[in-house]
């Protein structure tokens, strides 16, 4: 919760976007429970946002979403597949260095909001690197490539596993 944008962020993106874009607002689904403050902010801006996704599908709200503005948190990583642009809001604490923090746009408060989602839109000047995240975290993101990996992974470990009970065995450690 440490990350969490909606007091610096929420209102100032949604009041430079909302003119010009559909935003599609999304919030944490424990946002508030810590902080009376965050609950506040919550409620501001799902009456100002043109379409607030709870109970939607992940996924379903991927596909109808152009660009991404997330806090720092792990749906960076679930939206690195789609190939779309996205930009992070910069917290008031610091974060730790990563391959996706030091490669993403990072947005701070007093950033201009429109102007950066305009650039990501039309030039999309961060897609190499975005590729480079997602073959560094991912890997091959081609349909029935990571179960294959994984499939691959537990018959690694079987054979592994086999050779070492085969192991114990002509040592007598174990019964047959």
């Amino acid at each position: 919760m440490s990350y969490g944008s909606l007091l610096s962020h929420g209102r100032r993106i949604l009041e430079a976007l909302s003119p010009h874009y559909r935003v599609i607002y999304r919030p944490h689904p424990l946002t508030g429970v810590i902080d009376s403050r965050h609950a506040e902010a919550d409620r501001e801006l799902r009456r100002m946002a043109a379409r607030v996704d709870v109970g939607v599908d992940l996924a379903r709200s991927f596909a109808d979403a152009d660009l991404l503005i997330a806090d720092v948190s792990a749906v960076l990583l679930n939206w690195l597949p789609t190939g779309k642009p996205m930009l992070v809001t910069r917290p008031a604490v610091p974060v730790a260095r990563s391959a996706i923090n030091d490669s993403v746009p990072m947005l701070a408060a007093h950033d201009d909001v429109a102007a950066a989602v305009e650039l990501h839109l039309r030039a999309d000047p961060t897609a190499d690197a975005r590729a480079a995240l997602v073959e560094f975290y991912l890997g091959d993101i081609t349909p029935g490539a990571a179960i294959g990996r994984f499939v691959q992974a537990c018959e690694q470990l079987m054979d592994e596993r086999d050779a070492l009970l085969a192991g114990l065995r002509e040592r007598g450690a174990v019964g047959r």
